[in-house]
């Protein structure tokens, strides 16, 4: 079987190009291996670290109701965790897979025609700012603000973070502030 991502024969599995058990399998982490699925390369150290750091941020994501479909699915029938694997994933729609797409696509257009036209359109069409806002966390995610700083310490602050609304909300930035 062959894909963009991989190719597997009766002995071998190539991923990316690289031979999973003779190079990959013992030498990458999860998340570093993650990050060869993604992007065909391996991460370098910030890029291992923060994808690290995403993942920890999120593993906490119990209650979202695409894990609480998979679970009401085997509890109903504890035999079917293909089933409850797939609830799971048929009740994960835009509002949790999709707010990073949007929230990546508006910073683009905030980009080219500056963050407060990009917001304005936003807010006149009556849609919501994707990727920013908790319904719990106010006024930031707990999480956002460590990676936020975690990033300033790193010295890898970006013109994205800058733009985020979120950055703006920590005491040790101004709105429009960053690298």
């Amino acid at each position: 079987m062959s894909t963009r991502i991989s190719h597997a024969t009766s002995d071998r599995v190539d991923v990316r190009g690289r031979d999973l058990v003779g190079d990959l399998m013992g030498r990458l982490s999860f998340t570093e291996y993650f990050h060869v699925l993604l992007t065909g390369r391996e991460p370098t150290e910030d890029e291992r670290f923060f994808l690290d750091l995403v993942l920890v941020s999120i593993a906490e994501h119990g209650l979202m109701p695409s894990n609480v479909a998979a679970r009401m699915t085997l509890a109903a029938d504890p035999e079917s965790l293909q089933g409850a694997v797939a609830a799971g994933i048929l009740g994960a729609g835009p509002v949790i897979l999709g707010a990073t797409e949007e929230c990546a696509k508006l910073l683009e257009r905030a980009r080219a025609r500056g963050a407060v036209e990009a917001v304005r359109e936003i807010h006149d069409a009556k849609e919501r700012v994707p990727g920013f806002g908790h319904p719990l966390h106010k006024p930031i995610d707990p999480r956002a603000e460590r990676l936020f700083e975690l990033a300033d310490e790193r010295g890898v602050s970006g013109p994205y973070v800058a733009r985020s609304p979120a950055s703006c909300a920590l005491p040790s930035r101004r709105c429009g502030a960053g690298r």
